[in-house]
C-alpha cells in the first residue's frame, strides 16, 4: 500500500469485500418422501395412415352416380389428433378430433362376419348403420388394430394422461413444501406452515366385473356385462347376431342416474349405456352400481381435478410465503410472491340452493292416468357445491340425477 514500507518476503493482506449474497450453511435435508413413479418421457407418437375405404359402398356409389367417381376414406393418426378424410370427384370432407375429445372407440362384430369401428366421428345409428368398416367389411384384424391403436393413443394423450400428470405435478409441489421447514430450521426461522404438506398417493380403484343381464337374456343366448376398470368403464352386449362393446373413460362420462318405471322397475343409465339387471326390480343392486360408477366419475372426472387444482394453488401460495421469509433472512431482494387474495378470487365457494321445478300439469296428468296410484310427481333441483342434483319423486319411487358442473354443456332458456 502507498506510504507503508514493504520488506522483501513480507505478506501483504488486503480487506476483503463482504460476500453477497451471504453464504448459506450446509444443510442436511430429510430423506425425500416416496412419490408416485415418474411420468413417462414424452415421446412423439408416430404418424400412421390407414386406408379405411369400404369397397361395397365404393362400388354401389360408383354404380349409382358414376360422375362421383370412386369414394375413398383414409384415417390419419398423428401425435395429437386423428383425421378422417373422405374424398371423391365431387366433394371432400375432413373431420379432426383431438385424442382427448375422441369419446369412445369400440368395435362391432356381426354374425355375418362383418366388423366395424365405432367412434364419435363415425357413429352407428339404432339400425346398426354407420361406423368404419374397411375393405369388404370382413377384415377383423385391421379393425382390431385400428381400435387398439386409437385406444392406446387415447391413454397417452387423453383424459387418463391428464389426470396422471395432475397427480404427479401436485405431489412434486408438496415435495418442495416438505423440504422448506428444514431450510427454516437451518436459518433459524420460526415459522409454522398454514397448509400441511401431505403427499397424496394415486387413487387406484379395484377392477370389478358385474353381470347386468336381465333374467330372460341367458335363455336367449344374450348377455350384458359391465367391467369397471381403474380408469375406464366397459359395457359389452352379446346376442346371436352381434357383439357390441363400448369403452369410456370415467372423465368423459357426463351423468350417471337411476331411472324408475311403473312401481318397482329400476334402470341404470350412464350416458347412452342402459341396463336393468335381473327382473328389473332389484333397486338395491341398481343403486349400488350407480353409486360405484358415480364415485369413480367424481374422483377421476372434473370434480376430482378441480379439487386437486384448488389444493395445488393453496400449496403454491404457502410455498411463496415461506420463500419470502428465507429471502428476508438472507438479505436477498424479495421476489414477487403469489398473494392469497388472488387465490381467493380464483377459488370461490358457492352456497347450496334448492328449487321446486315440478310441472303441475304433468303431475296431475300422471296422477289421473294411474288412477291416483302414482300420486303427484314432484321434481326438485338442488345446486350443490360441485354438482347439480335433480330428484323426481312419487308413490312409485324416486329417480335422481347427479351431474357435475364441469360436464354440463349449454344451459339455455326456452320460452314457448
Amino acid at each position: 500500500q502507498p506510504g507503508y514500507p514493504q520488506q522483501p518476503g513480507m505478506a501483504v493482506s488486503y480487506p476483503q469485500a463482504p460476500q453477497y449474497p451471504p453464504s448459506v450453511p450446509m444443510m442436511h435435508y430429510a430423506p425425500a418422501p416416496q412419490l408416485m413413479d415418474d411420468l413417462e418421457e414424452y415421446v412423439p407418437l408416430p404418424t400412421k395412415i390407414y386406408d379405411v375405404t369400404n369397397k361395397v359402398e365404393q362400388l354401389c356409389g360408383f354404380i349409382w352416380c358414376p360422375c362421383m367417381g370412386c369414394n375413398t376414406q383414409k384415417l390419419l393418426l398423428d401425435d395429437q389428433e386423428v383425421m378422417l378424410k373422405t374424398r371423391n370427384l365431387l366433394f371432400s370432407n375432413t373431420q379432426r378430433r383431438p385424442y382427448a375429445q375422441l369419446g369412445t372407440v369400440d368395435m362391432i362384430t356381426q354374425a355375418c362376419g362383418c366388423y366395424a369401428l365405432v367412434s364419435d366421428f363415425a357413429p352407428v345409428n339404432e339400425n346398426g348403420e354407420g361406423g368404419i368398416s374397411p375393405g369388404w367389411g370382413c377384415d377383423g384384424e385391421k379393425v382390431t388394430e385400428l381400435v387398439r391403436e386409437l385406444q392406446d393413443r387415447q391413454r397417452k394423450r387423453g383424459g387418463i394422461a391428464q389426470v396422471r400428470r395432475l397427480e404427479y405435478l401436485f405431489n412434486k409441489i408438496v415435495h418442495v413444501a416438505q423440504q422448506l421447514p428444514q431450510l427454516h430450521k437451518e436459518l433459524g426461522i420460526d415459522y409454522t406452515p398454514k397448509v400441511p404438506a401431505i403427499v397424496e398417493g394415486a387413487t387406484v380403484f379395484p377392477t370389478k366385473q358385474l353381470d347386468v343381464s336381465s333374467c330372460l337374456e341367458p335363455f336367449l343366448g344374450c348377455s350384458q356385462t359391465l367391467l369397471l376398470d381403474a380408469e375406464e368403464m366397459t359395457y359389452t352386449r352379446e346376442d346371436w347376431c352381434t357383439t357390441f362393446s363400448r369403452k369410456k373413460e370415467y372423465s368423459q362420462i357426463d351423468n350417471v342416474w337411476m331411472a324408475k318405471s311403473c312401481f318397482c322397475y329400476r334402470m341404470a343409465l350412464a350416458d347412452e349405456m342402459l341396463f336393468s339387471p335381473g327382473w328389473g326390480c332389484q333397486g338395491q343392486k341398481v343403486g349400488q352400481i350407480v353409486d360405484e360408477i358415480r364415485t369413480r366419475v367424481f374422483a377421476r372426472g372434473a370434480i376430482g381435478q378441480i379439487k386437486k387444482q384448488e389444493r395445488m394453488l393453496k400449496q403454491i401460495v404457502e410455498i411463496s410465503e415461506e420463500i419470502a421469509l428465507v429471502e428476508r433472512q438472507l438479505g436477498i431482494p424479495a421476489s414477487s410472491a403469489v398473494k392469497a387474495s388472488t387465490l381467493e378470487e380464483d377459488v370461490q365457494q358457492v352456497s347450496t340452493k334448492e328449487y321446486d321445478v315440478t310441472d303441475s300439469c304433468a303431475a296431475c296428468m300422471g296422477c289421473l292416468c294411474t288412477c291416483g296410484l302414482a300420486g303427484c310427481t314432484s321434481t326438485k333441483v338442488s345446486l350443490q357445491d360441485d354438482y347439480m342434483m335433480m330428484t323426481e319423486k312419487n308413490n312409485c319411487g324416486v329417480m335422481d340425477l347427479k351431474q357435475p358442473y364441469g360436464n354440463m354443456g349449454a344451459v339455455d332458456h326456452d320460452k314457448t
